[in-house]
């Protein structure tokens, strides 16, 4: 048996997917490390981006897509940027707001 099937015979197939909100946790954590930011990790959870979720941006009033590489695509924005990525500071908004603000 392969060294890398060894676990796989062992535990099986993983049998859950990542939420989305799991998903843009670690999305927003490796991005926070790719540019040296620190992100609070008491609080900024994968629930917690859950809770702060909407349909809709705040900013362009677009319905909000996932994972279409679209301008309407979610993206979780630090409200300042000169703060971390803490609770109370991210804010969900489309690609094409969070990259207006970066202009």
């Amino acid at each position: 048996m392969a060294r890398s099937a060894a676990p796989r015979a062992s535990f099986g197939a993983r049998t859950l997917q990542p939420t989305r909100a799991v998903r843009k946790w670690l999305q927003l954590r490796l991005h926070a490390w790719l540019r040296g930011r620190s992100v609070e990790l008491h609080q900024v959870t994968p629930n917690y981006l859950a809770q702060i979720d909407v349909a809709h941006c705040p900013i362009t009033r677009v319905e909000l897509s996932a994972a279409t590489l679209e301008a309407t695509d979610a993206s979780i924005d630090r409200v300042r940027n000169d703060a971390a990525y803490a609770a109370g500071n991210l804010a969900v908004i489309s690609s094409r707001a969070n990259q207006a603000k970066a202009d």
